[in-house]
């Protein structure tokens, strides 16, 4: 069985998030994020997020049953869920970037920031969250 797995979604907001909301969002998943050995990126523009989230699998299906029933967000998608052979997200329980409206450089620069050993070319995460970025 392998060792990591990757998920990554979009959702939309029930309701538009305040910074003081994204602030104690963040801050929660961070916490539980660091407790169960989970590791990501979470990009929020206008009500819509896209997040990638990775670590050992039984974390993983604790963490996305989580997600799932949380009510600050609805129309989840889930567009990846595969095994990873590394993180991409090493040293952040959960990285965040809020998009503004000219702000995709962030994004492309979030990413650049990743483990080593991830490529935007190579690690199937990065690579739909880089697709995302090109939408933008």
């Amino acid at each position: 069985m392998p060792s990591l797995r990757s998920i990554v979604y979009v959702s939309s907001s029930v309701i538009p998030f305040s910074t003081s909301d994204l602030e104690d969002l963040l801050l929660k998943a961070k916490a539980f994020n660091s407790k169960h050995s989970i590791t990501g990126a979470l990009f929020y523009k206008d009500g819509n997020f896209i997040q990638c989230i990775e670590g050992p699998p039984a974390e993983m299906v604790l963490t996305y049953d989580r997600i799932l029933k949380d009510k600050r967000h609805k129309g989840i998608i889930q567009l990846i869920n595969l095994p990873i052979p590394f993180r991409a997200f090493k040293s952040w329980e959960m990285a965040f970037v809020r998009i503004g409206p000219n702000r995709s450089q962030e994004l492309t620069n979030a990413l650049s920031r990743t483990s080593p050993n991830a490529t935007n070319k190579t690690h199937p995460s990065l690579v739909l969250m880089n697709s995302f970025i090109s939408t933008l």
